[in-house]
């Protein structure tokens, strides 16, 4: 108005500053809260994307995971189809299995009915010519006229007597293996039995230049319930091989028992002779069946190697065992034991009871100090007089010379 253009100017420039600032003051606050709404939108921006990636990157896992789990659940189906495949293949093949092994236990049976009446028939069938053989032979030995006949009635009838024991083991040991022995209980005194035994080979060792002692203790005289016949059988065999491979010198038989408090009597009977004796290799494997100590023995005295074999399981079977001991060169001792029930008539101790059983005499042994203890032939002359070996500790229950 006063024509002061500059002043105006100037005037106008300020007023300018002034509203300007004005409005910057009135909205800084609206601009600040827009800017820091800005930069948290930013901030939740970034975050929302990380977790977007993060659970990208959770389904990846998890899609990694159930394609995982679906590939080892196709395995273990294939895994399971393929046992019980297998499970299947194996019950057809055990039922087929089954099939084929009862009849192999019906061609087994089968087979061993066969043996059995085989053996029956054999049996028969072969000793009743033996039988004829023997007795006709034994005949002609106290009646031939001809010495020369009474000599070869004697070879027939040994023959014949060997050919018979060899059927009576194979019939015994084929009965045993097949389980089908069974011991009868018969009520005798173990020392008749024994008696009888010694008796039959009293003569043969006699007559082959061997002294032949034995010894039967008292407690023996007592009735007992057990298979006599299995029993004479094993003494039998243990006595034929003490007398077959003993040449000179002698052969004893020493038999004791002592009850216990079962009602039982633990009969022991020790066979022992002055023989070739026995090496420790072949008294590990002397037991087992058709076993000589050399191929040369067959040869030499015959048998089949049966003998020591049944005689062990008939012990087994009777509660007891047979065992050996020798040394090559001095000799050999068997013992037999066996664990047999007291009849009850040997409860009867009443001296005047007109029932109680009579006691067997059994002759004892000449020059037997202790009849308790056994006779050991191995020891000779190497023991002492106190029954031992000079350079020995004293055996409890072992032998002493007699004679």
């Amino acid at each position: 108005h006063r024509g002061e253009a500059p002043y105006a100017l100037a005037l106008m420039k300020r007023r300018a500053d002034m509203v300007i600032n004005q409005v910057q003051s009135a909205n800084s606050t609206e601009i600040s809260g827009m800017l820091s709404n800005l930069e948290n939108t930013r901030e939740r921006q970034v975050e929302r994307e990380g977790a977007l990636q993060r659970e990208a990157e959770l389904k990846a896992v998890q899609l990694e995971q159930k394609t995982n789990l679906n590939r080892l659940l196709w395995i273990l189906i294939a895994g399971l189809t393929l046992a019980f495949n297998f499970l299947l293949a194996f019950l057809r093949y055990r039922e087929k299995l089954n099939v084929k092994v009862q009849g192999l236990q019906e061609d087994a049976l089968s087979a061993e009915k066969m043996k059995t009446e085989f053996l029956g028939i054999i049996n028969h069938e072969l000793r009743t010519p033996l039988n004829g053989i023997i007795g006709i032979s034994d005949a002609m030995i106290h009646h031939a006229s001809s010495p020369i006949m009474r000599e070869q009635a004697e070879a027939v009838q040994q023959s014949g007597q060997l050919l018979f024991d060899l059927l009576d083991s194979l019939i015994t040991m084929s009965t045993i293996e097949g389980g089908r022995l069974s011991l009868d209980k018969e009520e005798a005194s173990l020392a008749k039995t024994i008696s009888r035994e010694i008796d039959d080979w009293d003569t043969v060792a006699t007559s082959k230049g061997l002294t032949f002692t034995h010894f039967i203790g008292s407690e023996l005289q007592d009735p007992v319930i057990g298979d006599h016949k299995r029993i004479r059988q094993s003494l039998r065999y243990l006595l034929s091989n003490a007398v077959r491979f003993t040449h000179e010198g002698r052969v004893h038989l020493h038999a004791t028992a002592a009850p216990d408090a079962n009602g039982h009597l633990a009969v022991t009977i020790v066979v022992a002779d002055t023989g070739q004796g026995i090496s420790e290799d072949v008294q590990t494997r002397l037991f087992k069946p058709f076993l000589q100590a050399d191929a040369t023995m067959t040869r030499k005295y015959g048998g089949a190697g049966l003998s020591l074999a049944i005689a062990r399981k008939l012990a087994r079977m009777m509660d007891g065992d047979l065992v050996v001991n020798s040394r090559e060169g001095r000799g050999t001792e068997f013992t037999f034991t066996a664990r047999l029930p007291l009849a009850e008539t040997t409860a009867q101790t009443d001296e005047g009871n007109s029932n109680a059983p009579q006691k067997l005499t059994v002759p004892e042994l000449d020059g037997l100090d202790d009849p308790t203890e056994i006779i050991d032939l191995m020891l000779g002359e190497q023991l002492g007089g106190n029954g031992v070996r000079d350079h020995e500790e004293p055996r409890k229950k072992r032998f002493k010379t007699v004679g």
